[in-house]
């Protein structure tokens, strides 16, 4: 993946773009930074962790970077996305998120996708019920992306509320459920601009603008984990072999819900797959299995690779988190 994060760079065009691009480098190197020697990954609520997903973001505050590409099909083009989504932890319970994403069709044309910055502020983490609760506040920043490969020239105000829960707090009769978690994430997509024009070539039409939508979007996983049946269910004695492998089912639907007059459909994808993690690092691959013909023709595929810093960045001095 960090091979795969440099050509990302490297195909970058020498434009504005190209110094937006050049700040998330180096916002990737204060990550890298940030890092201590290693150390085994915190627990996030009791014996609860919730390692980094492919489609939903952690419910936790923490310091994260996670590259990732996705390829599938959609509307008659290979579609080839390659993103990189960094957290970092500025204060015990708030987070700094900054994404960005490069898209490549073929056929068609290749330029980033809008890039997007946040914050991400976490309210509960009860470690009895293996709970965790935050909130947060994005913004898609228009006509930062390319228009031919179907970036935004409106921004979008993105309030998100995220939650994580194990089922570690049940009866012995269940115990064998115990390593199964939920986490998800519930997001109002809000554009600025109730209209805008879609592109250049629009000029000269009758009626060259369209609607701007207001959505909800929904993401959520399904998780069951090995590493915690092997350290907090002494019964499912056979876990110990299959340690660090987490199979999971995540799912990522985007509903317009008003303002609609240009018909934008419902939209989605399931996405079976697994995670291994070995201390800090975290691998996920998942298939993606589109829910309708809209989200595409063909299932595709999906790669993460992250890694968790276990230390907040320095230039904020962060502090004890509240989960711990």
């Amino acid at each position: 993946m960090r091979v795969i994060d440099v050509h990302l760079y490297i195909v970058a065009p020498r434009t504005a773009r190209s110094r937006r691009i050049k700040a998330l480098v180096v916002a990737l190197a204060l990550v890298c930074q940030a890092a201590a020697p290693h150390q085994a990954r915190a627990e996030d609520a009791g014996n609860r962790d919730f390692p980094a997903t492919l489609v939903v973001d952690e419910p936790q505050v923490e310091t994260e970077i996670a590259p990732q590409i996705a390829r599938w099909t959609a509307d008659r083009a290979r579609r080839t996305d390659f993103s990189t989504d960094v957290s970092l932890k500025l204060a015990a319970p708030l987070s700094l998120v900054i994404k960005s994403d490069f898209t490549s069709l073929r056929p068609g044309s290749s330029g980033f996708q809008d890039a997007e910055v946040g914050l991400k502020y976490q309210f509960i983490a009860n470690a009895e019920h293996e709970f965790i609760f935050s909130a947060g506040l994005s913004s898609i920043l228009g006509r930062t992306g390319s228009a031919q490969v179907g970036a935004d020239t409106f921004t979008t105000l993105v309030p998100t509320l995220y939650f994580g829960r194990g089922a570690g707090d049940l009866s012995d009769s269940l115990a064998w459920a115990r390593p199964f978690a939920v986490t998800g994430q519930l997001g109002f997509e809000a554009p600025v601009q109730a209209r805008s024009r879609p592109s250049p070539s629009t000029q000269g039409v009758d009626d060259p603008y369209q609607s701007n939508p207001y959505a909800l979007s929904l993401e959520g996983s399904f998780q069951y984990s090995f590493a915690y049946a092997a350290a907090n269910v002494p019964s499912i004695d056979w876990a110990k072999s299959l340690k660090g492998w987490i199979p999971l089912v995540e799912y990522e639907i985007e509903i317009p819900i008003a303002n609609n007059g240009s018909r934008v459909p419902t939209t989605g994808t399931i996405d079976p797959g697994v995670l291994w993690v070995i201390g800090d690092v975290t691998l996920g691959l998942e298939a993606l299995i589109p829910i309708n013909h809209q989200s595409g023709r063909h299932p595709g595929v999906r790669l993460q690779l992250s890694y968790s810093f276990a230390t907040p960045w320095p230039l904020a001095g962060g502090g004890p988190s509240v989960s711990d």
